[in-house]
């Protein structure tokens, strides 16, 4: 599903129970951690929060938007019924999501903005460049990549 949240509206706060992965669409958040001191602005395409899809988890700063905004909103429910579907998504999964909990377990904080990952960025996370076909795929499918 979709959000459309208001400028100065607040999408989730640090500390709270995270159920979904987020996809800005269009608009600008900002994102602020008083435990880690992370500042930093939120722009169209970019994702927050991909933790939970792979692990139980907390949100670690606070999503306000800057102006308004579009969110595409990925349960972690919802992944976990529509990936076992899929067999060649799913094997990509298990390999992503190995290499990301090492990620996370090796890192010295914890945010829901990471870094932008490209195929030719990402190489320490994943062997295999092609699950990132499935992953436009499913961009393409949620209405948030032409």
């Amino acid at each position: 599903p979709s959000t459309a949240t208001l400028a100065n509206e607040t999408l989730f706060y640090e500390g709270e129970v995270c159920d979904a992965m987020h996809f800005l669409q269009s608009g600008q958040l900002r994102y602020v951690s008083a435990t880690t001191l992370i500042d930093t602005d939120v722009y169209a395409k970019m994702h927050l929060s991909e933790a939970v899809l792979w692990t139980k988890w907390e949100y670690c700063g606070t999503a306000v938007a800057i102006e308004d905004s579009v969110v595409l909103q990925m349960s972690e429910a919802s992944f976990l019924k529509i990936v076992p579907n899929h067999p060649m998504a799913y094997v990509h999964c298990v390999k992503y999501v190995k290499r990301f909990l090492h990620f996370l377990n090796n890192v010295d904080y914890l945010t829901d903005v990471l870094p932008a990952m490209t195929v030719e960025t990402c190489d320490w996370l994943v062997e295999d460049k092609s699950h990132f076909v499935f992953v436009s795929h499913f961009k393409q499918e949620a209405g948030t990549e032409a």
